[in-house]
């Protein structure tokens, strides 16, 4: 190959152009790799939307706000209530 390149006139890559391109070739390699977990890892996040959804329904269909909301102000009082007796 390198005879081929030096009779087009052309000058013939060097050991140390073969190394560069080998490094750049691992850092591709990395590269590639952690954009393919990363892919995954948004893959798996995006296939639990749907169950989210449906328990984000099922909550809201629910009464169960209400009485967290309802449970969360009467701790409030309580506590209030504990500081004027106590």
């Amino acid at each position: 190959m390198a005879n081929l390149v030096t009779r087009l006139g052309a000058t013939a890559p060097s050991k140390v152009d073969d190394s560069m391109v080998m490094d750049q070739l691992v850092d591709n390699r990395n590269d590639l790799a952690k954009n393919e977990r990363d892919q995954a890892k948004l893959d798996n996040q995006l296939a639990d939307i749907p169950r989210l959804k449906e328990s984000l329904a099922a909550f809201n269909s629910s009464e169960l706000a209400t009485k967290l909301k309802f449970q969360s102000q009467l701790k409030k009082d309580e506590s209030v209530f504990q500081e004027i007796c106590g």
